[in-house]
């Protein structure tokens, strides 16, 4: 199930466009939002036709469809990501298998090859976030795997990647995201209550050594 250790990152700053250098960064899919708090400077920045590199502050980053290159980087991310989770609540590769920090390479590339569609945020560290969206039915995306490289927290990258799932529902044509989180794990969840989502229910799984929270978001 998604997890992520995010805060809600730094206040607002001027956003400053650069001299626009088409072509310096990668751009498989829109999205550079360096100003996740800030509606005005998300949306503006999607609408304007304009280079898609711009600062806030010291940080910058971009958000892009990753291919299959990219798996074992992104992989290795989430694992990374997953592992701090998996030991503050005692989750092993015995007890939860398919927790992220046990994913493999291979897996995460059948995922991919099954249509589910993988982003990565990037910024001056190299791959710092990954994310992926499930199509469920016309309305609903299935948001997986939001994670944060813990070397990367705290600088809203996390909440980044829920806006550019939010622009990549909407452009889809979907109205609805839907996330499973670890209701135990109640900074997660009110992290995500942050971003909007609601919870709309809860069940336990045989499976799995904790209950899951099941959260939406209309978008």
């Amino acid at each position: 199930w998604g997890s992520v250790s995010e805060g809600r990152g730094p206040p607002c700053l001027p956003i400053l466009p650069q001299t626009c250098r088409r072509g310096a960064l990668p751009a498989l899919s829109k999205g550079v939002y360096p100003c996740p708090q800030s509606t005005f400077c998300y949306e503006s920045h999607l609408n304007a036709e304009a280079c898609p590199t711009i600062i806030m502050g010291r940080a910058m980053h971009t958000i892009t469809q990753l291919a299959p290159d990219d798996i074992p980087a992104a992989a290795e991310v989430i694992r990374q990501a997953f592992a701090t989770v998996a030991e503050a609540f005692d989750l092993t590769e015995e007890n939860c298998p398919a927790n992220g920090a046990f994913l493999r390479d291979a897996a995460l590339a059948e995922e991919q090859e099954r249509g589910t569609v993988l982003y990565g945020l990037s910024d001056e560290d190299g791959l710092s976030g990954c994310m992926a969206l499930k199509r469920k039915d016309e309305a609903t995306f299935y948001l997986e795997k939001l994670a944060v490289a813990p070397w990367s927290r705290n600088r809203g990258y996390g909440g980044a990647l829920v806006a550019h799932a939010v622009e990549e529902v909407r452009r889809a044509g979907g109205g609805t995201i839907s996330i499973g989180a670890m209701y135990e794990n109640r900074k997660l969840v009110r992290w995500y209550e942050r971003q909007g989502f609601s919870i709309t229910g809860t069940r336990k799984f045989a499976h799995l050594p904790f209950v899951v929270c099941f959260m939406e978001k209309g978008v």
